[in-house]
């Protein structure tokens, strides 16, 4: 059964949107987004704010999923209870909501100004949201 848990949990991480896109891709967009007013009518901004939207939103639903899990996992499971979920934890999961979005997009939008270096990389997206707005155990 543990087997099968940890199975999700990683297929959950490969379906990941992060690796479609670089960070300044994703910046240039989220960019725009917010230089919108994160309004998705404003015309001028239309299509980068649609994909920094759809882009931010399913990373934070992924995130979310993968915090339900590490607690349905934990609570279900009194040998996973002790397991060590830290980088799990640290790496993937999140108690951001959909609510939480802009507050997101502006997370990362500082991420990327304060870490040039991994520009042309893929956003780990579960790495910084999940330090900025880590999952809650129960």
């Amino acid at each position: 059964m543990i087997r099968a848990k940890i199975f999700a949990i990683f297929i959950i991480f490969m379906s990941s949107p992060s690796w479609a896109v670089t960070n300044q891709s994703l910046y240039e967009m989220c960019t725009q987004y917010k230089a919108s007013g994160y309004d998705l009518e404003n015309k001028n901004y239309q299509v980068g704010s649609l994909l920094c939207e759809g882009y931010i939103s399913s990373s934070i639903e992924q995130a979310q999923w993968m915090c339900r899990i590490v607690n349905i996992v934990r609570e279900t499971n009194d040998d996973f209870r002790d397991f060590d979920t830290k980088f799990l934890l640290s790496q993937f999961a999140t108690s951001a909501t959909i609510e939480d979005r802009f507050d997101v997009i502006e997370n990362f939008l500082n991420y990327v100004e304060n870490n040039q270096k991994y520009l042309n990389t893929n956003p780990h997206i579960g790495e910084w949201l999940a330090q900025e707005f880590p999952c809650d155990l129960k």
